[in-house]
């Protein structure tokens, strides 16, 4: 028998709030970690706290970050004196809890089954995307905050024109693609409910108002229309339509929600709350087009599909309703969306090798692999900063590809490989094909010496290594810039010049540790010699 629908009610709203809170905050302790691109943002913003403007060397305008509302909001904790890693987690954390709490709200008031509307609660809570981006130290929380409330209040009756002004100039300031969204809400609301697209349109123009004073004031800050960030990641070709593809065949069935949402499609379209469900469905489309177009993310646990957890949510609710039988399964169902994050998966392995996204030179990494990564690379990369910071001189500078935690911590003079905050390496760095999303055009840190960059960095690169050295341990000074070449200079072909314009350096790194530096040097027959007897002298 088809169990019947139940009157919608705000206050039923609790209990599925309660549904979605307490697996997703066991989720998101269980994934927590952070990304090296969220120490970019505490640069900018520690900068701009301290009065030198939203920049990551001082005096330099550049653009470098594509989340403006989320450096303002870090540099608002660096100003209180807040420590930002836990300032971004924390607001992380309190915009998916908003998130979670209006989410509860649009699934009580759904037409359509109590057992439904707990099978959309349960999808939210045991997302595994959605429980991972609750922290990683970026603004993905705030954006899905921005998305779903917006969305939110132009499909309630009597949605507040205080609250969508809100959100709307959340949308277009927290991505800089935001804009884009904003008319996607817009239009996906509109199809849904046709009549209503004049009060639509007015409860989205102060956040078309706001993405103009944005534009004002990045044009009159930066020079610019666009943040840097889109000249050095932008491009669309072959190569990114096709990882662009296989991120969101990942996505399919690695997430497994995404996957389940598409089967119900069609019964959700059928059901009382159709109109909610096709505007939901509208912008998780919009969604894949975006990664598609973008060619997804390296990070871990597809940061940029994790936004459409709520609109997924929204849709199985509607899809789960009038099935016949016992409703166990549909807590089974939602279930399925927190395997990756124990590292289970339906698919074998050799399956998802196929659909590698990430292009990565180590091989495959599952999503529980990358994010295990970072968390190894953080509390080193941050390391490494502090002892920069305290072996640099005035003036001194290094040439890196990970300019996050260790740009942050040590503050000193970053040569960005990736030309993120560099526009001159942007304007002079080619596509590549064949390296992961957002690094096509790296360019090698031989570059920076040659013109038009004619760079003279103090270091080449740096590394860690477990063992104390000294200037006067030669074995093991040998021995450790073996391994260093290894990665940094026998590594990338292009690389090869380097050979003749650095040696390595020593520093100390804690008390049992040592800093392994490749200093620029202009002595090219000391340096080249230096190599040839270290690579004639491995095994």
């Amino acid at each position: 028998m088809t169990p019947p629908a139940t009157a919608p009610s705000p206050g039923r709203a609790a209990p599925l709030f309660a549904a979605a809170l307490l697996p997703l905050a066991f989720l998101a302790w269980h994934l927590r970690f952070f990304v090296d691109d969220a120490f970019i943002v505490f640069r900018y913003a520690e900068n701009w706290a301290n009065g030198l403007g939203p920049v990551y060397h001082a005096g330099e305008l550049v653009e470098g970050y594509s989340d403006l509302a989320w450096v303002f909001l870090m540099s608002l904790a660096a100003r209180l004196g807040a420590p930002l890693d836990t300032s971004a987690h924390l607001l992380s954390a309190l915009c998916a809890l908003a998130t979670t709490a209006l989410a509860a709200d649009v699934l009580a008031r759904l037409p359509i089954s109590k057992a439904a509307r707990y099978g959309g609660a349960l999808t939210i809570g045991l997302s595994a995307d959605l429980a991972a981006w609750t922290t990683g130290g970026l603004e993905t929380a705030l954006f899905t905050l921005a998305l779903f409330g917006l969305w939110r209040e132009l499909t309630r009756d009597g949605g507040g024109t205080a609250l969508a002004t809100l959100f709307g100039a959340l949308l277009v300031t927290a991505r800089v693609e935001g804009v884009l969204w904003l008319l996607g809400v817009f239009f996906a609301v509109s199809v849904a409910d046709r009549s209503r697209w004049r009060a639509h349109l007015q409860l989205i123009t102060p956040g078309l108002i706001a993405f103009a004073c944005v534009m004002t004031w990045r044009l009159y800050t930066y020079g610019e229309w666009l943040p840097n960030t889109v000249h050095a990641k932008a491009g669309l070709d072959g190569e990114t339509l096709g990882r662009g593809l296989r991120y969101i065949a990942s996505w399919l069935v690695i997430s497994i929600t995404p996957l389940i949402a598409t089967a119900l499609s069609l019964r959700a379209l059928r059901s009382p709350a159709a109109k909610l469900a096709l505007s939901a469905g509208v912008l998780v489309d919009g969604g894949v087009l975006f990664a598609l177009l973008s060619g997804g993310d390296w990070m871990p646990f597809f940061r940029f599909l994790a936004p459409t957890v709520p609109f997924l949510a929204v849709l199985i609710a509607a899809g789960l309703h009038g099935r016949d039988g016992r409703a166990g399964w549909r807590v089974a169902l939602p279930l399925l969306g927190c395997l990756s994050a124990f590292g289970l998966h339906l698919l074998p392995v050799k399956a998802r090798v196929a659909l590698d996204f990430r292009g990565f030179k180590d091989g495959y990494e599952t999503e529980l692999d990358r994010l295990e990564k970072a968390r190894r690379n953080i509390p080193t990369w941050r390391m490494i900063g502090r002892a920069l910071k305290e072996h640099a001189q005035e003036g001194d500078s290094i040439v890196l590809g990970a300019i996050g935690a260790i740009g942050y911590e040590s503050g000193i003079r970053i040569h960005d490989r990736n030309g993120l905050v560099d526009p001159e390496v942007t304007k002079v760095a080619v596509r590549v094909r064949g390296r992961s999303a957002g690094h096509e055009r790296r360019v090698s840190r031989q570059r920076f010496l040659r013109p038009p960059l004619d760079r003279e960095p103090t270091w080449f690169g740096v590394r860690a290594v477990k063992r104390p050295l000294s200037s006067a341990d030669e074995f093991a000074a040998r021995e450790a810039a073996a391994l260093v070449m290894r990665n940094v200079i026998a590594g990338d072909a292009r690389d090869d010049a380097l050979r003749d314009s650095c040696v390595p350096e020593v520093a100390p790194l804690g008390e049992s540790d040592s800093l392994l530096l490749l200093r620029y040097t202009k002595d090219t027959a000391k340096a080249r010699a230096y190599w040839e007897r270290a690579l004639r002298e491995q095994p």
